[in-house]
């Protein structure tokens, strides 16, 4: 290690890609391969002390708290997701999952210019929060029919973004979304 020395304050891009593969050496790493995600693929993240190649370790600035810098990797994954996601000003999004991702994705979708947000989210805690975050309408996917709901309001869903990682939801979003549209399958699934 050349760049870093202990006390310094760190996060971590926790995906370490191989460099050699097609997608790496094309500008899209986030394809890699042959990649070795820390906490995914490989232990790590959740204990006191993790080692991490240098590659993959940033320095963070005095102001930011421990909690915000471990959120960069997490909020740079979602705004590279809303970039590809092309919301407009004015649009309507769906988001569908209400973890720590779909939270992200809520907030910043409203930062992107959307003028309406519906989160679909069967935890009514996590419903409460998106209401708090931004969201314009939640609706709980196992009591409720989406569609149903989005005829009778006459709501024409432009961008839908998947956050659960599950193929059923994923089908939902590409059926919610409508014609023109875009569909953001997000959540991780193998």
């Amino acid at each position: 290690v050349s760049n870093f020395k202990a006390g310094d304050r760190v996060t971590v891009n926790p995906n370490l890609t191989c460099g050699k593969c097609h997608y790496c050496r094309n500008g899209q790493e986030h394809f890699c391969e042959n990649m070795l995600g820390l906490g995914t693929t490989a232990n790590g993240g959740f204990s006191e002390y993790c080692s991490a190649k240098e590659k993959i370790v940033f320095k963070v600035g005095d102001r930011l708290t421990f909690e915000q810098a471990a959120m960069s990797e997490p909020v740079a994954c979602c705004l590279h997701g809303l970039d590809l996601a092309q919301i407009k000003a004015g649009d309507t999004v769906m988001i569908i999952g209400g973890g720590t991702i779909g939270m992200i994705m809520l907030q910043l979708a409203r930062i992107s210019g959307a003028a309406r947000i519906i989160l679909s989210e069967p935890v009514a805690a996590k419903r409460e929060l998106g209401l708090k975050l931004g969201a314009d309408k939640v609706v709980n996917p196992l009591d409720e029919c989406i569609e149903d709901i989005l005829r009778d309001d006459n709501i024409n869903v432009n961008v839908g973004i998947e956050c659960v990682g599950n193929p059923k939801t994923m089908l939902d979003a590409i059926k919610y979304t409508g014609k023109g549209g875009h569909v953001m399958l997000f959540g991780l699934t193998s």
